[in-house]
């Protein structure tokens, strides 16, 4: 058993293209990790041989939200319809070489929005680039209007890792324009959204490995359910110190 608090890596956004500026990251990730009794070490994208490093160091990731995959990587290209939005190659090359080394090494991981996309692109599964135009009958998953949250519920499987942890019927945040298609190798899906997108998955060979497609620490300090996710990372890194 560990005798100090686990220590969590955090992943950023990289800074504006055009500005310059800012290795950024929500301070909901960094507050969801403190309550649950761990400390956040912050994950620029600066350079992937930074990660074997940050491996050495932490005791759980949180793979966290953010701009599109370059769907390159996916073997599709931007004359799909596609927004577009924050595609960053260096953030992008970062993180497929920890998602690659987080399964390798079986580290505890929660993903989150773009982070279970990433997942999912390193397993060799694929994207709908934007649900709105790819998806019928979608859900409202982001608001455009005013480039907000929306809320709906999401169905779990009942004999899922995630449903011992949340319970049933959990409300989520929602921020995205983008979502599974096709699950990569050794992935399942273990929750749903009413139109039927895929809200998260697990990794048969890899226990440790959550993966969701809202925002749970958007409402994490107000809904237990949600907070209960960054409770399990805690413990699994508990568990295996």
């Amino acid at each position: 058993m560990m005798n100090r608090r686990p220590i969590i890596g955090i992943t950023m956004y990289a800074p504006n293209q055009e500005t310059k500026i800012g290795f950024t990251t929500s301070e909901a990730y960094i507050e969801a990790v403190h309550r649950s009794g761990g400390i956040s070490m912050l994950m620029p994208p600066i350079c992937e041989s930074y990660v074997p490093d940050w491996l050495d160091i932490v005791d759980g990731v949180i793979m966290t939200g953010g701009g599109d995959i370059n769907p390159c990587l996916y073997e599709q290209n931007t004359s799909s319809p596609c927004y577009s939005y924050g595609i960053n190659d260096c953030r992008d090359k970062v993180e497929f070489r920890l998602a690659k080394e987080i399964l390798k090494q079986n580290k505890p991981c929660l993903c989150i929005c773009r982070g279970m996309q990433v997942m999912n692109v390193v397993c060799g599964g694929t994207l709908y680039q934007d649900v709105s135009r790819e998806y019928k009958n979608v859900l409202n998953h982001l608001d455009t209007q005013t480039n907000s949250n929306t809320y709906h519920k999401v169905s779990l499987d009942p004999n899922s890792q995630i449903m011992k942890i949340m319970g049933p019927n959990p409300t989520t945040v929602s921020y995205h324009h983008q979502a599974v298609k096709n699950l990569g190798k050794g992935l399942k899906a273990v929750a749903w959204a009413d139109d039927g997108l895929i809200e998260a998955i697990e990794h048969s060979e890899h226990p440790n490995l959550i993966a969701v497609q809202w925002h749970p620490e958007r409402s994490a300090a107000t809904d237990p359910q949600q907070q209960k996710l960054f409770d399990y990372l805690i413990s699994l890194c508990q568990h295996q110190a």
